[in-house]
């Protein structure tokens, strides 16, 4: 089964391929209502002291329940000494001494929590994203990848819209060179028409699917919008834009597909398919991953999502450390539990290439469960018809291809390499590989 990905604007216009306490780390603090209860209990106190010593914290602690460090020693030390004066006025003295053992036990939890974060982020590089997996639930995700692949019908690359990057003057140079920014310099923006294009809309989403387009692919960054770089965390802003744009078509149109992956995304797995970068991208993988199938577990089958873009590979040793990229990507989104346990994914060959898959990808990532994978590759053959714009003095561009549409009279501008029987070759290639063997085949990008 096939499912032709294009890249067509609705105008016409051909797309081509654009790449485009007050310690750091402490636990969460109590919430109101269970400090309440346990300053209760535990110093036996009448309803009008816990009222009393309720309006203290506050008074000398409006942030209680989010505690905020404010650097000023003298005054956080001043503050301290109202505060303490202001207690004993409410509180007996066994009750005041309680109270102080219980705030310096709080501490140690805090600090003991930190310390296991701090020895958990060197162990691990990230934190893990999945904190709240959820048993596996079936419903909406009942269709297995060849059931979905048989729904899914002509689809359109959004283009660059989701990893465009800012550009602005370079500072440093007065030759009127630019350069590229990310989302630490601007932070919760989107840079969606940096270049060029339209702010994504219903609109557009709307006009693809009136046009007989019943998948949507969104090519989608991640890590240049990521500012917190320590933790790998995407902005919570981001998330929401991209569901935005799902939204616009899933709810829209219920018999759209939706497919989702990290696209080039400033090259950081796509060329670095190596084992110098194979640990630290392992990570990176995961906790971008655990974030984005967690935000949307929810979603029904439609909704599919896929490792990686074009994978820059072309030998055994970085084919090793793609397989294990895809399968920490599978393993993630798994873990996270839900319906995300039977989604439906989509793993990429070596360059999303039909003769590097051909020759050197060896096996599908280990699932937990069957049927649920789908296999990707891409086609620009011939590239002097698929995304040359002009004459070069390697080659010329190809004005026709196919039988029916070769130009006799000018064979120049005819193809001389890459016909019509070379690509059902190709194509012929990947069903003998993974279509016979019951796992669908995406042509993403053509």
């Amino acid at each position: 089964t096939f499912v032709i990905m294009n890249k067509k604007f609705l105008f016409g216009l051909f797309a081509g391929l654009l790449l485009f306490s007050t310690t750091y780390g402490q636990t969460e603090p109590m919430k109101t209502a269970d400090r309440l209860k346990m300053w209760k209990d535990s110093l036996n106190l009448t309803s009008a002291q816990l009222e009393k010593l309720w309006a203290i914290e506050k008074e000398y602690n409006p942030e209680f329940d989010t505690v905020k460090f404010d650097g000023v020693f003298d005054a956080a030390k001043a503050r301290e000494h109202t505060r303490q004066m202001k207690i004993k006025e409410v509180l007996t003295e066994k009750q005041q001494i309680r109270l102080a053992q219980m705030e310096e036990n709080e501490r140690k939890v805090q600090g003991q929590t930190a310390s296991t974060q701090t020895k958990a982020k060197e162990t691990n590089g990230f934190p893990s994203y999945n904190t709240n997996p959820l048993p596996p639930d079936k419903t909406g995700v009942e269709h297995t990848a060849i059931e979905i692949a048989k729904q899914m019908g002509l689809g359109w690359n959004l283009g660059n819209s989701f990893e465009a990057i800012k550009y602005v003057p370079d500072e440093t140079r007065d030759d009127g060179v630019w350069r590229k920014t990310s989302g630490k310099e601007y932070p919760d923006e989107s840079f969606e028409t940096a270049w060029g294009n339209p702010e994504v809309t219903h609109l557009i989403t709307d006009g693809v699917y009136n046009a007989g387009f019943n998948v949507l692919r969104i090519p989608c960054g991640w890590d240049l919008y990521v500012y917190d770089t320590v933790n790998a965390k995407i902005p919570d802003f981001w998330l929401a834009r991209v569901k935005k744009t799902i939204d616009s078509c899933l709810n829209r149109h219920p018999d759209m597909y939706v497919m989702l992956n990290i696209h080039y995304d400033g090259g950081w797995l796509e060329t670095n398919c190596n084992p110098d970068m194979q640990e630290i991208n392992n990570k990176k993988q995961k906790a971008y991953w655990e974030q984005i199938a967690t935000y949307f577990r929810d979603y029904n089958d439609h909704l599919l999502f896929a490792a990686c873009n074009e994978p820059n590979v072309h030998n055994e040793v970085q084919m090793k450390v793609l397989a294990s990229y895809e399968q920490t990507f599978v393993d993630a989104v798994r873990s996270t539990g839900g319906k995300n346990y039977y989604r439906t994914l989509i793993i990429q060959g070596p360059s999303t290439d039909i003769d590097e898959s051909k020759r050197l990808f060896y096996a599908m990532p280990k699932d937990v469960v069957e049927g649920r994978l789908m296999f990707e590759v891409h086609y620009y053959t011939p590239w002097n018809f698929a995304g040359m714009t002009e004459d070069a003095d390697w080659g010329h561009m190809f004005y026709y291809w196919g039988e029916r549409n070769l130009n006799p009279k000018d064979p120049y501008r005819c193809p001389t390499y890459g016909d019509l029987n070379f690509m059902k070759e190709h194509f012929g290639m990947m069903k003998e590989m993974f279509v016979d063997k019951g796992i669908p085949v995406v042509l993403g990008e053509y």
